[in-house]
């Protein structure tokens, strides 16, 4: 298995959102096959912004709170793995001059 470096764990983490309502660990994880990925549990009705009073309600639920303990044990999702292995951080932050 790859090794992943989350930067959503980053001190300097912001979260990505959807269209849709929704917040995300990171702007990456929004895709157009979101709610049918092995994401689906962080984007449940229940954690659309329309449907919570503050934040805290959404990132420290069960199933947030599953997701980042499963990034501190190299268990991510599928895109997770996509931007978050070592290979795509080096291209990612390779700048032409």
């Amino acid at each position: 298995m790859k090794k992943i470096y989350p930067k959503c764990l980053s001190k300097n983490n912001e979260f990505g959102h959807t269209a849709r309502g929704y917040i995300l660990p990171c702007c990456w994880a929004d895709r157009p096959d979101l709610f049918q990925s092995d994401m689906k549990d962080l984007v449940k009705e229940k954690f659309k912004l329309s449907n919570i009073e503050k934040i805290e309600d959404i990132i420290e639920s069960k199933e947030w709170t599953n997701f980042y303990t499963n990034l501190k044990n190299n268990k991510g999702y599928s895109i997770c793995y996509i931007y978050c292995s070592k290979n795509k951080i080096k291209k990612l932050c390779t700048f032409k001059k």
